[in-house]
């Protein structure tokens, strides 16, 4: 028996599917005008996937905080980072578009060795690098630590942005 021969399997996996690729700029396109199944007479059909017009349509999704973590020490850093970060309310509309992503490599000798990047334009700028040990009140500092260092990091970004946008910036460098 194959994978997509297990009954509801496959309409979910389709469904999936169309859902991810109606995602673009000019807003939701809902699974059943995707050709997902029904249970009219089209339900034998194969769905047409939807392709998008352009690819400029397609908008990346910002804001995201995404964990890669291996064990509870990583998990227990997320969501002390994660309720950290949301509950800032002296924090700037733009700082949450950024994506933040926490990366963690165990090592039972050590602890885990924690990473916090940044996706700023093209590449993610690692902005926090740490060895967390097992205690949960030195897992909390770490991650409030790790919260100020983001902060600063993206008012300092924001900052040479803004200069280099600059009217004293603007030109084409010759005059």
């Amino acid at each position: 028996m194959k994978l997509f021969d297990k009954p509801g399997l496959r309409q979910l996996i389709v469904v999936m599917a169309g859902a991810l690729l109606a995602v673009t700029s000019t807003g939701y396109t809902s699974p059943d005008s995707l050709g997902a199944r029904t249970s009219d007479s089209t339900a034998n059909q194969e769905p047409e996937p939807a392709e998008p017009e352009d690819a400029q349509d397609i908008e990346e999704i910002s804001g995201l905080i995404t964990e890669r973590t291996m064990t509870k020490i990583g998990y227990e850093f997320y969501e002390n980072f994660y309720t950290s970060w949301e509950s800032l309310e002296d924090l700037p509309k733009e700082f949450k578009d950024y994506n933040i992503s926490i990366i963690e490599r165990a090592n039972p000798t050590w602890g885990s060795w924690i990473q916090v990047k940044v996706d700023v334009k093209i590449t993610p700028t690692i902005v926090w690098s740490n060895i967390v040990r097992p205690r949960s009140t030195e897992v909390k500092e770490s991650a409030e630590n790790a919260v100020e260092a983001t902060k600063n990091y993206l008012y300092r970004y924001e900052e040479y942005r803004a200069a280099l946008e600059s009217s004293d910036m603007a030109g084409n460098g010759i005059y």
